[in-house]
C-alpha cells in the first residue's frame, strides 16, 4: 500500500497562552509565559503523531486559503506528511482554537468551526485515501458535513475494498505498544527511530493499530494485546533510570497477550540507546525473538537468544 496510515477528519490550528490566571478588563494586558501555536485535532494530533513515529501518513482534511491554513500545511509537510489530499476551501476560515491554559491545567477553549464543517471525500479521492494499511477518522460530531451516515458509509467504502477474510494470507497478528513507563525521555528519544528500524523488517507479520499509552507499564501489553486479538505484543517502555543511563528504552515480547502474564513469559531487549544497543541491533533482535516465538509459540525463559548473530544495517 502506498501508504501506513490515512488519517482523515478534523484538522485545527490551536493558539495556546499560558499559564492563564485572568482574563484582562476592557484594554489592559496581562503578561503571560508562552503563546505557542501548534497543529491540533483528532486528525491534525494523530497524523502528527504517526509520522513522529516514522509511520508514512497521508493526512485528509480542510483548510481554509488563510494564513492559518499555511501554518498548518506547512507544518504537516515539516513532519514529512504527505498533504496532497488536504483540501483548500475559499471563503470559509481555517477552524481554529484559542486555548486558555490555567495554572492548574485547565484550558477554557474559544473555537471557530471553520473549514472542518465545509469537509467531504469525494469518491474521486478514495483511490488515494483508502491507499493505507490504517485509515483513522477522528472527529466525530464536529464535521457537520461528514457526520452521521456519511462516515458510516465512508468507513463502509473502506471495508469492502478489503477481500473476504477466508481469502487474507494467513499472517500472525503484532500488536506494538508504545508506553512512557518510567522514563518518558527514553521514549521520546529512541520510540519513534526504533519503530521506523523495525517497520521494513516485518515481513509476514499482519500489524494491529500502533497503540501510545501515558503512565503505561509493561503488563498494559497483556490488555491491549487481547483487545486487538493479536498473536503477539511488544510494548516498547521507558526504564528505570540509572545514574549514566537517564534515558533507557526496553522492549518486552509476549506471545499470546492475556492479563495475568507473568515476567517469565516475556523476553526482554534493555539498554536501546545512543550509548547502548543501537536501534539496528535492537531491530535484529525484536525480529528474531518474533520469528522464533512465532515457531515455537512461546515467549519467556522457554525461548533463548541461542547462538545467535546480530549485524548493523
Amino acid at each position: 500500500m502506498r501508504y501506513d496510515v490515512s488519517v482523515i477528519g478534523l484538522f485545527i490550528l490551536d493558539i495556546l497562552g499560558r499559564p492563564v490566571s485572568t482574563i484582562p478588563e476592557r484594554g489592559n494586558v496581562e503578561f503571560i509565559e508562552e503563546i505557542r501555536l501548534t497543529v491540533a485535532g483528532t486528525a491534525g494530533g494523530t497524523v502528527v503523531d504517526t509520522a513522529k513515529l516514522g509511520l508514512k501518513s497521508l493526512a485528509v482534511g480542510a483548510v481554509g486559503t488563510d494564513e492559518k491554513g499555511d501554518f498548518v500545511l506547512a507544518t504537516l509537510a515539516k513532519f514529512g506528511i504527505d498533504i496532497s489530499a488536504m483540501q483548500r476551501l475559499p471563503g470559509v476560515p481555517t477552524s481554529a482554537t484559542i486555548l486558555n491554559v490555567r495554572p492548574n491545567g485547565e484550558r477554557p477553549a474559544l473555537h471557530v468551526r471553520g473549514a472542518s464543517d465545509h469537509f467531504d471525500v469525494p469518491p474521486a479521492m478514495y483511490s488515494q485515501v483508502f491507499d493505507a494499511a490504517i485509515v483513522h477518522l477522528g472527529g466525530t460530531g464536529l464535521l457537520r458535513k461528514l457526520d452521521g451516515d456519511a462516515s458510516r458509509a465512508l468507513l463502509a467504502r473502506r471495508v469492502a475494498l478489503d477481500p473476504p477474510s477466508s481469502s487474507l494470507p494467513k499472517q500472525p497478528k503484532l500488536s506494538l505498544i508504545v508506553a512512557d513507563g518510567l522514563s518518558a525521555l527514553a521514549v521520546e528519544r529512541h520510540a519513534a527511530p526504533l519503530v521506523k528500524e523495525l517497520l521494513p523488517r516485518l515481513d509476514g507479520w499482519l500489524l494491529a493499530p500502533l497503540c501510545v499509552v501515558e503512565q503505561g507499564r509493561v503488563a498494559i501489553g497483556d490488555e491491549i494485546g487481547l483487545a486487538l486479538g493479536a498473536q503477539i505484543s511488544v510494548v516498547f517502555i521507558g526504564e528505570r533510570p540509572g545514574l549514566s543511563s537517564p534515558d533507557s528504552l526496553g522492549a518486552y515480547i509476549t506471545w499470546a497477550p492475556r492479563p495475568g502474564r507473568t515476567d517469565a513469559e516475556r523476553n526482554c531487549i534493555s539498554n536501546i540507546r545512543a550509548e547502548g544497543l543501537s536501534y539496528a541491533q535492537a531491530a535484529g533482535q525484536l525480529v528474531y525473538y518474533l520469528t522464533e516465538a512465532r515457531n515455537r509459540q512461546l515467549t519467556g525463559v522457554a525461548l533463548k537468544e541461542e547462538s545467535h548473530t546480530l549485524k548493523e544495517g
